[in-house]
């Protein structure tokens, strides 16, 4: 389920939409879908700022919750 963030950042505020994300009773599990015909080998650094945003925003929401993120390249 596609799930409205709004992160604050040294610059304001900053919008975005994870892809999916599930809450259960003790972990949030965030996925990014990325399409590209070869997924590389790492993450790169800006996909990787963008899911730590989305878990930051989820972390302040559920403080007693492990949030665990990850790409999924199609």
């Amino acid at each position: 389920v596609e799930v409205d963030l709004a992160v604050h950042a040294p610059a304001g505020f900053r919008l975005g939409r994870a892809d999916w994300v599930k809450v259960d009773a003790s972990t949030i599990w965030v996925l990014d879908f990325k399409t590209t015909r070869t997924p590389p080998a790492q993450v790169p650094d800006t996909y990787a700022q963008q899911l730590r945003a989305y878990g930051a925003a989820l972390a302040t929401a559920y403080p007693a919750r492990t949030v665990r993120l990850g790409v999924l390249w199609t």
